[in-house]
């Protein structure tokens, strides 16, 4: 409606008006499908909306603060496809909708019921897919992920409509077609989780997981690592003799058990032969390590989880979308602390904070020295010795000399944060002739530091190389193999050997596999198997049989033709392996019960594809290529010395070791090698694979990160001493006990075995028993628990939490030992929790801000794509220093108060000098700084003075008067008392001042990030115990810092 001509506007209504404009067009141009990372919090008002705006953040479910009516809708669609996945999971039970006789439960609704439902869920699905591609702003809704899963999770029911028309009928037309689409439904469940994405605790939960995949990574290749080493490791320990009761037919098999174990978990359908004594040490060892890996991503987890809660609450009481809770003064308390600003300092920031903190607390310590030195001073020199005395003088010399140093390296970290300008325009400032002294001097150590480190080269220049520089074939193989930043070609080389060290370990785990391999007794398998047994009995089975079925003295032929009819070749003529022999195996074998039930002997196995005698081709190029890997890692070492005592090459040896040992085994036997692996009659050669998976560690060179497991190690190892000793103790104590109460009574067959006026042996017991056989029982049931080694594996398995279920306890007083063993393990899996996943967070806290200052710094630099330039990079503009003119002369005072510490040294030792009995200074005591060797020569004199005036062995009276001389020295000792105390109080105002300009320093770090007090506590605690490690490590100081 157009307002009249002569109508007169005012300028207020012009506003409200354009607002009103420009609020509309912003909602009607706002794409839904980004909106809630932070809810809206812009008044809108209705009267100016299209009806199409109005609904939009209804059907889409855009939240809106102060209306959370407008997610009813929303919250209601949710709720209809969580109630069809309930139903979805109760028609796959075996109820009468299966169409069978006797369901287990008859009391489920009919196939038609469940059809009915899922009519009416596809309807109410339809019109809400139809409502927002009404409502859609534009095209780019029907590009999203939504859409799609919007349309997958309602096609399922239109789709058996086109295939067989009526959809109550399904059950009588079942196929796998219909099968196939009716799966189709699945996708409900990610619709579920896309729905519920805008709420705050998802929100929370993907800003975690995001967080968490880097550092999760290192953890997965510490997974890797221990499931393939170990699971190599038990399939080598408990070989498969017999197909009815094999543990582990392959390694994955094998592996499958580890991770099962590693994750605590342990069902019980694999376990160790309990008489295996090696698998059974090997598999403690896993429960030990998987205790040890699950701290480390339960740490990860947990302290992003709950830091990025703290975050978004903060964030949301900020926005004003959450009012404050009101809190107990605990909790108050804890809250103040929890918003404190604290900042994720990078290395030059939080190594200058540090150093500062540092030496405010040197010049504390060295305050209360000094007021204790004064308080017990004899002014007259005349008193007793007062030893302890003595020891605050060292004391005092020990502190001011670390903080020479401490200011020393402090003034270093401060140099590059001052601008050049500043220095300049005070260079022509020259006040007095001290001030020139100090800075000739600190001029001079300047120019020798410069000289000293032009003459050092970097052990570790991870740059790109100059283009313009010529490199000879050596240097550029070196970065071709060792710095795979360096080039593009480099970082495919580096991803090519990645592959193959992969693709290598995933052979060797296939050539385990059953599937891959043909059996039966005119397989290779089996021939091998029998060589290897045969190889050390004298059994009649393992010799020639003549015509007449006698047994000769000439060993068998294992590895003739497959159509040699030679006489003395396994299964030809009377030999074993002939179909005549076979039902005479458990007679001609002294152990019949490993080489007669040996599955690559047994007939009727139809492999997927046989592998058996092409494994060979494959191990002969990874053996090259690993060979050519070590050849020019050692042709392009900068040290070769070094090269070859490092660790990664000793891995590369001894994974490529067991090649060429089944290589040199093949040319001497005269047959091409068989890398198909069944590790029946271990021998040396053929438990030499086991060394293969070592290939693994290979993968350290080409994942830097690892370096965070090798630190936390290094961190973690002598801590975990303690516990697992008293993990073994308490296992060890635990299966005593589980012993005494579990074992029963032990019986011998043809015996009575009274229990209680009570003969526990039965006919079902006796059985088939030998007479004299000793059996342990328990009430009427054999003991499961017959020794101290199955009951100190149910104590391990306890405290571990993994319990297969192999073991357990059945009387009252064991079942309750085993609550409280349950508890203990409780209580011992905290202890490497914590420690463990702390160490670990705070290492790869450290390693992700060193790969940072490295980037920023230009030392890492990724691979250039194709298309970029080769031009030299434009300087980046300098930041604008924080450090103004105002601040000049706290930084000069700053830099006075080295000299303010010497002269605190030199009252220190003068006074020292003027006791009668001085307390003994030198190198084997303390340092002696140089400065200080000519005050020495100077106070020598007065000490000799006043031993003649005083001397210990004839003091006088204390009722003699004082002479003069007594009186001037009482004097001078006074006033340098006086000038020592007034010296630790500058220092003590210096450091105050300074603070400030730290502050600046500090804040204005624009790579500093929010972050959670515990975590920046903790970091900060464990970053300055090393930094006063580095400045303690330093054993004298600099001659030219004095």
């Amino acid at each position: 409606m157009q307002p009249e001509k002569d109508a007169v506007v005012a300028p207020a209504d012009v506003v409200v008006a354009t607002l009103a404009k420009d609020i509309a067009q912003i909602a009607e141009e706002r794409d839904e499908d980004n909106a809630l990372s932070e809810p809206s919090v812009v008044a809108r008002s209705s009267g100016s909306l299209s009806w199409r705006a109005r609904f939009r953040p209804i059907i889409f479910g855009v939240r809106i603060h102060r209306r959370p009516w407008l997610m009813s809708y929303h919250y209601s669609v949710l709720a209809v496809i969580v109630f069809d996945v309930a139903m979805l999971m109760a028609e796959t039970l075996d109820g009468p909708n299966c169409a069978g006789s006797a369901p287990d439960y008859p009391t489920f609704p009919t196939y038609t019921f469940y059809e009915g439902i899922e009519v009416l869920v596809t309807l109410v699905l339809s019109v809400d897919l139809v409502l927002k591609c009404v409502l859609a702003r534009d095209l780019k809704f029907f590009r999203s992920f939504g859409f799609a899963l919007d349309g997958l999770s309602t096609a399922s029911l239109y789709l058996l409509v086109l295939k067989i028309g009526n959809p109550m009928q399904v059950d009588l037309k079942r196929n796998t077609t219909v099968a196939a689409i009716k799966a189709i439904r699945y996708f409900r469940l990610p619709r579920i989780m896309f729905m519920m994405k805008d709420m705050d605790g998802m929100v929370v939960l993907h800003k975690t997981a995001m967080a968490s995949v880097p550092p999760l990574k290192v953890t997965l290749f510490f997974l890797i690592t221990i499931v393939m080493m170990f699971a190599t490791m038990l399939y080598y320990a408990q070989p498969c003799y017999n197909v009815a009761t094999c543990t582990f037919t392959d390694i994955f098999n094998a592996g499958y058990f580890v991770m099962v174990t590693v994750a605590t978990v342990g069902y019980g359908d694999q376990v160790p032969d309990l008489n295996n004594i090696l698998a059974l040490v090997i598999t403690c060892i896993v429960m030990i390590f998987g205790t040890l890996y699950l701290a480390m991503p339960l740490a990860i987890i947990g302290i992003h989880y709950e830091t990025t809660w703290i975050d978004f609450d903060a964030k949301q009481v900020e926005l004003g979308l959450k009012s404050q809770a009101v809190q107990s003064n605990v909790e108050a308390e804890a809250a103040t602390f929890e918003r404190m600003e604290t900042m994720d300092l990078s290395a030059t920031h939080h190594s200058l904070n540090a150093k500062f903190l540092d030496m405010c607390d040197i010049v504390t310590r060295i305050a209360e020295h000094a007021d204790a030195l004064v308080a017990s001073l004899d002014a007259q020199g005349i008193g007793p010795v007062d030893w302890d005395k003595n020891g605050k003088v060292l004391e005092i010399i020990r502190e001011t000399t670390h903080a020479i140093k401490v200011h020393r390296a402090l003034t270093k970290e401060i140099k590059p944060f001052v601008p050049k300008d500043l220095v300049t325009s005070q260079s022509g400032k020259k006040p007095m002739a001290a001030a020139n002294r100090t800075t000739s001097f600190s001029h001079s150590i300047v120019s020798r530091a410069k000289r000293a480190l032009s003459n050092i080269k970097p052990k570790d220049d991870d740059g790109p190389p100059d283009p313009s520089v010529k490199r000879t074939v050596r240097e550029r193989l070196f970065l071709l193999m060792e710095r795979p930043h360096s080039s593009r070609q480099a970082n495919l080389v580096n991803k090519f050997f990645l592959l193959m060290v992969i693709l290598s370990v995933l052979m060797f785990y296939a050539e385990t596999t059953p599937e891959l391999q043909h059996y039966g007794m005119d397989s290779d398998l089996c021939h091998d198997a029998f060589a290897s047994y045969c190889a050390s009995r004298d059994d009649v089975g393992c010799f020639v049989r003549s015509a007449t079925n006698e047994t000769t003295t000439k060993p068998l032929d294992f590895y003739c033709d497959a159509d040699a009819s030679n006489p003395d070749c396994f299964g030809v003529g009377y030999n074993y392996g002939s179909n005549a022999t076979l039902p005479h195996c458990y007679s001609l074998f002294s152990n019949p019960t490993r080489i007669c039930e040996i599955r690559q002997c047994k007939p009727g196995h139809v492999p997927m594809f046989d592998m058996t005698l092409k494994w060979v081709y494959l191990e002969y190029y990874f053996g090259a290529v690993f060979t050519c890997e070590m050849a020019l890692r050692l042709y392009a070492a900068r040290n070769r010395g070094a090269y070859l005592r490092s660790v990664g090459t000793y891995i590369d040896v001894v994974a490529v070791t067991p090649f060429y040992a089944e290589v040199i085994q093949g040319i001497v036997n005269g047959r091409v090698p068989m890398y198909a692996i069944v590790p029946t009659f271990p021998t040396f050669l053929s438990v030499l694979p086991v060394m293969k998976p070592m290939r693994i560690l290979k993968l350290a060179r080409h994942f830097k990160s690892t370096s965070v497991l090798a630190r936390t190690t290094r961190e973690t190892w002598k801590r975990l001493l303690i516990p697992l000793f008293f993990l073994f103790l308490g296992c060890v104590s635990a299966g005593a006990i589980f012993y005494e109460i579990e074992r029963g009574t032990s019986c011998y067959k043809g015996y009575p075995c009274m229990w209680w006026d009570r003969n526990l042996w039965t006919k079902e017991l006796e059985g088939t028993l030998p007479f004299g056989k000793m059996e342990q029982i328990q009430v009427n049931k054999f003991s499961i628990i017959t020794d101290m080694l199955r009951s100190s594996w149910l104590s391990i398995e306890t405290f571990t939490t993994v319990g297969y279920g192999d073991m357990h306890p059945r009387t009252p007083f064991g079942r309750l030992l085993d609550i409280i063993a349950m508890v203990l393990g409780s209580f011992y899996t905290a202890m490497p929790l914590s420690l463990v996943g702390t160490q670990f967070y705070l290492a790869y806290r450290d390693f992700l801000e060193t790969q940072k200052n490295k980037r920023l710094n230009g030392s890492l630099s990724l691979v250039r794509p194709r298309n970029a330039s080769t031009s030299p990079r434009r300087p980046l503009r300098k930041r604008a220093s924080v450090i103004s003119q105002d601040d000049v002369p706290v930084l000069n005072q700053f830099m006075t108060l080295s000299r303010l510490l010497n002269e605190t040294l030199q009252m220190v030792y003068r006074l020292n000098a003027a006791q009668p009995r001085p307390a003994k200074l030198g190198a084997q005591e303390v340092p002696m700084p140089p400065l200080l060797q000519s005050v020495l020569g100077g106070v020598k004199t007065a000490r000799n003075a006043g031993r003649r005036s005083f001397s210990p062995q004839s003091p006088p009276p204390p009722t003699a008067p004082v002479n003069v001389s007594a009186q001037a020295k009482a004097i001078h000792i006074e006033g340098m008392s006086k000038g020592l105390m007034t010296a630790t109080a500058l220092s003590h105002t210096i450091l105050l001042q300074f603070s400030i300009i730290v502050h600046k320093i500090v804040v204005s770090d624009p790579s500093a990030v929010a972050d959670s007090p515990a975590r920046v506590t903790s970091s900060q605690f464990s970053r300055s115990e090393n930094s006063r490690r580095d400045s303690n490590s330093d054993s004298h100081c600099d001659d030219s810092a004095y």
